[in-house]
């Protein structure tokens, strides 16, 4: 009878991430049954799903609170299918409101949790790490420096590298891009990242659109492309009455951010994904009055920009809340269009940071470390150890 697995991804970075994990699973052991909460990514990964997380995919404290009601029943309904399936583990994959509490659920049913993908302790309530080691038996962390944490909280951790490492990879070449595009030689390239969610890509593309037109009339030839996250997005983009040459795009993220010269980029994990791939980029987050007045007073870092926390240095400029506004965010820019020296040293700055998230390898990595501990419980074979990451 195969093993049966519980993972649950709540927004769309997770379920990239989650169904990465679970290929690699199968293709080290083929006797496994997964279940749980994701969606497109992890469904044909062969998850199946309690629910879909477009039910319950949004940001921000204000509107995790108005969207209590469907967060329950999510909730409820996962934890009734754990308890009567009783899963050998329990993968559960950032999304720290809902993750956290539904491990707490899994330990008083007796099934293990593995943590992928650590909730930003580092970045605010820096107590949580602690508070985890109650609930959570295995951290696997992307970042280097989040071991270090877990480990001073007691709680058994491994650094297997970031699988963005693998996952960052055209699928054409920028060359290629451009002529499918109709983009001439000579002609600038700029990426609109809105975001993955509803409601961050509501409140921060009005003002990307904005930066865009100023960008147009200063740069001329300058093509923009927005790769949306979802579909579902599309009636969000608007482009009617606007002066800027712009395609809007379903998914290709990857072959618009290694094309492009320069990016406008919503904060979360798409600026690590555009940093990553060495193309300069400003970062922008609007989000209401009230998450932001929270955000305030928990957050404790630096940076916003996961690119630049991973740097250590800012990078690529932030502008967030009042500060993202057309002017600003168009005038570097335009820079970076312009400034051939300011754009290539941005670009050896970021490339920079990309050789700290490890080698390739990631997502077997942490397969390997999820199927040798569920040997250490008695729930799986176990496999040879991988190579470390240095």
């Amino acid at each position: 009878m195969p093993r049966t697995i519980l993972i649950v991804a709540g927004e769309h970075s997770g379920d990239v991430r989650g169904a990465e994990l679970v290929a690699a699973l199968g293709a080290l052991d083929g006797d496994l049954a997964v279940f749980g909460l994701g969606s497109e990514r992890m469904r044909a990964a062969g998850v199946e799903l309690v629910h879909d997380i477009t039910e319950i995919a949004v940001t921000g404290f204000a509107e995790v609170f108005r969207g209590l009601p469907r967060f329950r029943r999510v909730y409820r309904d996962v934890v009734r299918a754990a308890r009567a399936r009783r899963p050998a583990a329990a993968i559960l994959i950032d999304f720290p409101g809902f993750n956290l509490k539904l491990a707490r659920a899994m330990r008083a049913l007796g099934v293990p949790v593995i943590y992928y993908i650590s909730p930003q302790v580092w970045a605010w309530l820096p107590g949580r790490a602690r508070r985890m080691a109650g609930c959570v038996d295995k951290m696997i962390v992307i970042f280097p420096f989040e071991e270090a944490i877990y480990r001073r909280a007691g709680i058994e951790v491994e650094f297997v590298g970031h699988p963005l490492v693998d996952a960052l990879k055209a699928s054409v070449p920028p060359a290629e891009f451009r002529a499918r595009h109709g983009v001439p030689d000579g002609a600038k390239i700029v990426a609109l990242l809105p975001g993955s969610r509803r409601n961050e890509a509501g409140r921060n593309w009005p003002v990307m659109r904005a930066a865009a037109d100023l960008i147009a009339k200063r740069v001329a030839h300058t093509r923009f492309f927005v790769p949306l996250a979802s579909p579902s997005l599309r009636d969000l983009v608007r482009l009617e009455g606007r002066g800027a040459d712009t395609a809007v795009l379903d998914g290709q993220a990857y072959d618009v951010i290694h094309a492009a010269d320069a990016a406008i980029v919503c904060s979360g994990s798409a600026t690590l994904e555009t940093g990553c791939a060495g193309t300069p980029l400003v970062v922008m987050y609007r989000t209401s009055a009230l998450t932001y007045l929270i955000a305030r007073r928990l957050v404790r870092v630096e940076h916003i920009g996961m690119i630049n926390i991973l740097a250590g240095e800012r990078v690529a400029p932030e502008y967030i809340q009042r500060a993202a506004k057309p002017e600003p965010i168009a005038r570097d820019v335009v820079r970076f269009l312009t400034d051939d020296a300011h754009a290539a040293a941005t670009r050896e700055r970021l490339l920079a940071a990309r050789a700290k998230l490890g080698p390739p390898g990631a997502a077997e990595r942490a397969a390997r470390a999820v199927l040798d501990f569920l040997a250490q419980r008695g729930g799986a074979k176990s496999v040879e150890p991988p190579r470390g990451v240095r």
